[in-house]
C-alpha cells in the first residue's frame, strides 16, 4: 500500500500558491498595457506616406489633439500644373478636398519640385489609434486642359490626446454660450440697454427702428 507524504502535497499547495499570484500579476499587467495600446501591434508598424510616380511625400501625422491628419506633398512630375484637388478619404475624418490653383502664396505645389505641407480637419482620431487612409489627386499640368489622376495611400499612428467634448448649449441655464445671442436665446443673453438687432445688442437697429426690446446684457 502506497502512502502520499503530506510534505509533497504541501510543496505543491505551496507552489500553486507562489506561482498562481506571479501568473495573475503578468495577466494584469499585459492587460493594463493592452488597454493603453501599448502593446497594440499596429503601433509599432512605421508611418506609410507613399504615392504613384510622380508624387512624393516626406513625411506627415495624424493628431489627435487638434483632430486634424497632414501631410507633405511634393511635384515631382517635371512640369508645372495650373491646379490641382487633394481628397482625403478616412473613415475618422469628414469627406474634404483642397484645391491648389497657386493663387495663395502658400500653393507651392503647382511648380515643379516644390511641395507643400496639406492639414485636413475634422478628423474624430482615436488616442493611441491608427489613421489611414487614400488620397485622390486631380491635377492638369500647365498648357494642358485634359486632367488626370493619381493616388496614394497613408497611415499613421496617431499622436496626442483627444480634447474633451464640451457640454451642450442649453437655452435657459443661465450661460450666454457659444452660438447663442439676443434673438436665438433672449433668456441667458438679453440686453440691459439698447434693443436686440438680428443678433447684437445696439442703441437702435438702422435707421432708429425698434428691434424687438431686449435689453444688452452686462460685461
Amino acid at each position: 500500500m502506497r502512502i502520499h507524504s503530506p510534505r509533497k502535497g504541501q510543496a505543491a499547495l505551496e507552489f500553486i500558491i507562489t506561482y498562481g499570484w506571479a501568473i495573475l500579476v503578468v495577466i494584469a499587467a499585459i492587460g493594463a498595457l493592452t488597454y493603453f495600446g501599448v502593446l497594440n501591434p499596429m503601433r509599432w508598424i512605421p508611418d506609410k506616406c507613399d504615392f504613384q510616380a510622380g508624387l512624393t511625400c516626406t513625411e506627415g501625422k495624424a493628431d489627435a489633439a487638434t483632430a486634424s491628419v497632414y501631410f507633405s506633398l511634393y511635384n515631382n512630375f517635371g512640369e508645372d500644373i495650373s491646379s490641382a484637388v487633394v481628397s482625403l478619404s478616412m473613415e475618422e475624418c469628414q469627406e474634404q478636398s483642397i484645391v491648389i490653383d497657386g493663387v495663395s502664396a502658400n500653393d507651392r505645389f503647382v511648380s515643379n519640385t516644390g511641395g507643400q505641407y496639406l492639414v485636413f480637419t475634422n478628423c474624430a482620431l482615436p488616442e493611441n489609434g491608427i489613421a489611414k487612409g487614400r488620397v485622390s489627386i486631380e491635377y492638369i499640368i500647365s498648357g494642358q486642359s485634359t486632367s488626370h489622376n493619381a493616388t496614394g495611400e497613408i497611415r499613421f499612428a496617431v499622436e496626442g490626446k483627444t480634447p474633451p467634448t464640451p457640454p451642450p448649449v442649453v437655452c435657459g441655464d443661465g450661460i450666454c454660450g457659444i452660438g447663442e445671442n439676443c434673438a436665438s436665446c433672449s433668456e441667458d443673453c438679453s440686453c440691459t440697454s439698447g434693443i436686440c438687432c438680428m443678433g447684437l445688442c445696439k442703441a437702435s437697429c438702422g435707421g432708429g427702428r425698434p428691434g424687438g426690446g431686449q435689453k444688452e446684457r452686462p460685461e
